[in-house]
């Protein structure tokens, strides 16, 4: 998509105030940006246009050598900066397109109230959070924080909505003023929500969703998480996949895996009953839906991964029984390298 289209879309939303069709919006996700700037090669450019014009001016107070070195030098700089800016040029044209879908993006928040409309948009920001500018960030928190309240949002959309904050948390908003206590507690009531999704198509996206939001807020954020929390979704997790289909189930496994391997003593989850270390009289908390009180690491896991581990869906039964063995990187339960992402 040009950057006209983006701007004919931006400005019919505008016009329209909002009440378009969700697939315009939706035409957004075909764009393949990955990088905008704000930099500005002009000024630079135009420095050594005029230091190499002050140099000829004074050619004839110089030798010939160091006159020949010097404006060697100063056509070499230029060379670099005219390779350099064909891809500024682009940089500066994705700049601008993302200007024009961000803009289009927020008139549909503030504006409009239809829950359809939210669909494209949330998955929008969730696709290129990473290119939001920093004086956008915490308008777009707090207007995350208060979808993720609104019940007639899908439950994918709200998986956008968190993944969107924790982009933002994770680069350039960490100073922002926020505590996302709550919105792990969110993502963990949510998760019972998966298995009662009958459109597989949606189940899929809905499963992919939970293990990019997860690998942020928990794999990323390793160093800033306690433990029993990240034991608690673990748990969650496992118990959810053992009522899901393979492939999900297949999905949420491995990002289970990666947990193990980023938080290594999760191991105890794993081990035998003496080396559970409950701190609230030893019991697990089930049906409380929050992480950080359901005292996860009084509990374990090795039921849930042995009736994963005996499906017939043999990457399933592989993931299960890594898991169960410590996730270790060797030995003969060790896992193909390309089988270990999410």
């Amino acid at each position: 998509m040009s950057l006209f289209g983006v701007k004919s879309i931006a400005s019919l939303v505008n016009k329209r105030k909002g009440y378009v069709p969700p697939e315009l919006i939706a035409t957004f996700l075909s764009l393949n940006i990955k990088e905008v700037t704000k930099d500005d090669r002009k000024s630079e450019k135009g420095r050594i246009f005029a230091k190499r014009a002050r140099l000829k001016r004074e050619r004839c107070n110089k030798t010939a050598n160091k006159y020949k070195k010097q404006l060697n030098k100063l056509e070499a700089d230029l060379k670099e900066l005219d390779a350099v800016e064909t891809i500024s040029t682009k940089l500066k044209t994705a700049t601008e397109t993302m200007k024009h879908v961000f803009q289009c993006y927020f008139s549909v928040l503030m504006r409009v109230s239809n829950v359809a409309l939210f669909e494209p948009v949330l998955e929008g920001f969730s696709k290129f959070a990473h290119l939001l500018g920093v004086e956008y960030f915490e308008d777009i928190v707090c207007a995350m924080e208060n979808l993720v309240d609104n019940e007639k949002l899908r439950l994918l959309d709200k998986l956008y909505c968190i993944h969107t904050v924790f982009v933002i948390l994770s680069g350039e908003g960490q100073l922002i003023n926020i505590d996302p206590s709550r919105l792990y507690r969110t993502v963990y009531r949510l998760l019972n929500q998966l298995p009662f999704e009958n459109r597989p198509e949606v189940r899929q996206k809905q499963t992919s969703a939970v293990a990019r939001v997860l690998d942020i807020m928990i794999n990323e954020r390793r160093k800033q998480l306690p433990l029993f929390r990240v034991a608690a979704f673990v748990k969650r997790l496992l118990s959810v996949a053992t009522i899901m289909d393979d492939l999900s189930a297949l999905c949420l496994l491995a990002l289970v895996r990666s947990f193990f391997i980023a938080h290594s003593k999760l191991v105890q989850l794993v081990g035998d009953e003496e080396s559970l270390t409950g701190d609230s009289g030893g019991v697990f908390r089930a049906d409380i839906d929050d992480p950080d009180v359901s005292n996860a690491l009084a509990t374990s896991v090795r039921l849930e991964l042995k009736m994963l581990g005996k499906r017939r869906h043999h990457l399933l039964s592989l993931f299960a029984q890594s898991i169960l063995h410590s996730a270790q990187s060797g030995g003969p339960l060790k896992l193909h390298p390309e089988l270990t992402s999410v």
